[in-house]
């Protein structure tokens, strides 16, 4: 009877060495993996409409994280900061879906405070918020409704192609950010097609390379907001 106490004790001391083990080597594969992606720094520019709901895109995967806290950096100064969980949403494992409780206008890095509590500062590229989105009230039998789109390049210049029903007492107004206006050229729109139940518009403008090569950018990203304008009243 004792030999078998003897043997049982053996056992669980094994067990529970192996399981420490492996506890350890997961810490440090975690630890080696968040210090990789600090290390990078994303060469991004996101023009976006002020908004206190936005997404933060990463181009690898974050959702190994428990994420317990964000704060946003501008030039490493915390500008706003989210505690509340039902504020940060992790989607498709490299994008954070974030809700702020008041608008901000830029930031260039977060630092998340996980559930070990380590302070872990990554780079986002930079994040520009500039331009109003419009809600007014527009009777629905008013509306006009989107029917459709597609984006392509030719050169240094993007075209993007919308469709919507017909209102002959609608306009259909195209915005971009303020932040990205200061930067792209020769803004057009043209009506290509009226019929009586549709109409197609094309929204065109240049983005000039010589700006992603002088700021080092691999990519611009940006918001196109389309609105309708019906009398007095704007709705996006």
């Amino acid at each position: 009877m004792k030999r078998k106490f003897i043997l049982f004790t053996v056992i669980m001391l094994i067990l529970t060495s192996c399981s420490n083990y492996k506890n350890q080597d997961s810490k440090i594969a975690y630890n080696e993996k968040i210090e990789e992606l600090k290390k990078l720094r994303l060469q991004e520019e996101f023009h976006l409409f002020v908004n206190r709901d936005f997404m933060i895109y990463f181009p690898y995967a974050i959702d190994f994280i428990d994420i317990k806290s964000i704060s946003l950096l501008d030039s490493n100064k915390v500008i706003a900061k989210v505690e509340d969980l039902e504020r940060i949403q992790i989607v498709d494992k490299n994008k954070i879906s974030i809700k702020l409780h008041e608008p901000i206008s830029y930031f260039d890095s977060i630092k998340i405070v996980d559930n070990l509590y380590n302070s872990i500062s990554l780079s986002t590229g930079q994040y520009f918020f500039e331009g109003e989105l419009f809600s007014d009230d527009i009777p629905e039998v008013n509306r006009v409704y989107f029917r459709g789109s597609h984006l392509k390049q030719e050169g240094e210049r993007l075209i993007y192609i919308t469709e919507f029903t017909n209102n002959a007492e609608s306009e259909i107004l195209f915005y971009l950010p303020v932040s990205i206006e200061r930067i792209v050229n020769s803004i057009e729109l043209k009506t290509i097609e009226r019929k009586r139940d549709i109409i197609r518009y094309e929204y065109s403008f240049g983005i000039p390379k010589s700006y992603l090569e002088k700021n080092a950018l691999t990519d611009i990203n940006f918001e196109i907001i389309v609105a309708q304008k019906y009398k007095d009243s704007k709705r996006t």
